[in-house]
Formats: structure tokens, sequence, C-alpha cells
């Protein structure tokens, strides 16, 4: 029985694009499932099954945390392909602790992907708090490699990325500047669709199937649904005129960095906005209202949604 337990610890991006290993910091969450299919099939001269296989696994790695602008820099916002026949492709880390919770000095945990896409899925922030995005990792075989490579030697990496925190910042939305909001979630729907062939247990190939952008914004203005800004036929979001910002906090948490300091993160979008939830209250709390923008290329080209991450704020 093993005298050791593990904890997450980090991410490493390694692709040709990049140039060089990028390290994800800030984890708080990260999850690795292998999702095997079995199959068992009953015979005419018994009732229980005779015979067992695993005819499929299809790998899914789920990380939550706060580095936005180390993730959104390298994944942009449609995600990131990693192929290791010319580069390491992406290691999660596990840190390795004995009994009594010290750090192992040495062999602790990887999973190594060598192949498959990182694909951001939503960004999300609640007034006063921190944001935080989600992302997959979805690997496939790469026809020598397994999905996923277990290394039980691994070692740390260093850490060189500054702690950064973002919070919620201005919004505009069809041209007006929302005002008592507290949420913010955009959902990038990135969604990933593998397969295989010739009966491989292993998926052999990948591709992100939709990017299908929207954003739900709450607050506790119930004048957000109105003819002045978002009525019954909604309104357009428009890139020239509209942005949502993630304002970023000063490293000594009492503040925020300075509005014309280039480190905020800024999202532009293209689509329609509606209300939702035009007003929603219980007792003597105060009520809700929910906008919805559903986001797609404009008229021009212009994606459905831009990023920035070194903007400044209006």
């Amino acid at each position: 029985m093993s005298s050791y337990h593990y904890k997450m610890h980090s991410l490493k991006l390694y692709t040709d694009a990049m140039g060089a290993a990028v390290v994800v910091p800030d984890l708080t969450s990260f999850g690795l499932m292998i999702n095997p299919e079995l199959m068992t099939e009953q015979v005419a001269d018994s009732a229980t099954p005779k015979h067992v296989a695993m005819v499929a696994r299809k790998l899914m790695s789920n990380l939550e945390g706060f580095s936005l602008k180390t993730i959104l820099d390298n994944l942009a916002l449609t995600g990131l392909a990693i192929n290791s026949a010319t580069n390491p492709g992406a290691v999660a880390y596990l840190q390795k602790f004995d009994k009594n919770g010290f750090v192992a000095s040495s062999n602790h945990r990887s999973f190594t992907f060598k192949k498959g896409v990182v694909v951001p899925k939503t960004i999300s922030c609640q007034h006063r708090q921190d944001a935080k995005i989600t992302f997959d990792i979805v690997p496939i075989f790469d026809g020598t490699n397994n999905a996923v490579v277990i290394d039980d030697s691994a070692a740390m990496p260093s850490i060189s990325i500054a702690a950064a925190r973002w919070t919620l910042g201005p919004i505009t939305i069809g041209n007006d500047t929302l005002t008592e909001y507290t949420s913010l979630e955009i959902d990038l729907g990135n969604t990933v669709e593998s397969g295989s062939s010739e009966s491989d247990i292993d998926e052999t190939h990948i591709a992100v199937r939709t990017h299908e952008p929207k954003i739900t914004i709450t607050g506790i203005d119930p004048q957000w649904f109105s003819s002045s800004v978002v009525g019954l036929g909604g309104s357009v979001a428009a890139q020239a005129t509209d942005a949502i910002y993630l304002r970023k906090r000063a490293q000594d948490n009492v503040g925020f960095v300075s509005d014309v300091t280039e480190e905020h993160i800024k999202f532009t979008p293209n689509g329609l906005a509606a209300v939702n939830q035009a007003f929603r209250a219980q007792a003597q709390r105060i009520g809700e209202t929910t906008l919805e923008i559903k986001l797609a290329i404009d008229g021009s080209g212009n994606p459905a949604l831009a990023i920035d991450t070194t903007a400044a704020l209006p």
C-alpha cells in the first residue's frame, strides 16, 4: 500500500507555435476520467455473460483555475491542438505528499497527453470574487503512445508566472453602460467531437465541432428591461460599441491595477442581447434581472467574440 498521497500542482503546455513550454499555475480543480466502455453479451445457453471486453476509451480531463491570461493567450477562444510528434504536448503534474502532509523530495506523478486538443469552456465571475476559467483536455491515441502516459518519477516544474486575479469590470451592451451587475458567465460553446474506426479502442481523430459563445449577465437593476436599454425585441451587441471588462486586482489585494494600465481583460461581442429573466425576487430580498447574449459572426466577418488580455479600462 502506498504511503503517499497526491495533490494537483500545475499544467505544462508546449506546442511548436509557442516555441517554449508554458506552465499554467493557480489551478483550483483537476480531474481525469478514462471513461471505459465495457461490453458484455448474453448467449442462448447462459443467463450470465460469458465474455467481457473493453471496446472503447474516451479520455477527458477537466481543469479550472485563475490563470485567465495564461490560458487565453495560449489557447485563444477555440482551443489548442497538441501533437507530441515534435514537442512534449500537455503535461499535468501531481505533487506527492507523505502521510504527515509534507512534500516528497522526488518522484512526483505526471500525466502526459501526447495528442488531442485543449479547449477553454467557460469564464465566470461573481460580485467581489475572482474570475475563473474552466477548460478541457481531450486526448486521443497518436498511433504509438497511449492517450495518457503516466510517469511516477516526475519533477515538479518551476512556476515563474506572478499570481494574477481579475474581477468584474465595466460592461457596455447595446451601447448602454450597465450598472448593478452581480455575476458574469461566458460560455464559449466549444464542443469537441472525437471518433475512431476499424474497431480501435481509443479515439484516433478529433475536432472542435462548434464554437457558439453565449454570455449571461445577472444584476439587481430591473431597468435593464426597458425600451431604452433592452426591450422585448432585444438589442444588438456590436464590437464597435460594446465591451465586457474583467478588472485586474493589485497584487496587495487592497485595490485594483490602474485603469490606464494595460493588464485588464476585454471581451468584445457581436450578437443579440435579450432579457431572459425580467425580474425575480423572494420576500424582502432584492430582485434580480438576467440578460442573455447569443453571439455570431457579424456582417463584416468579425468574430463572434474577440478578446484582449492587455486592455486598459475605459
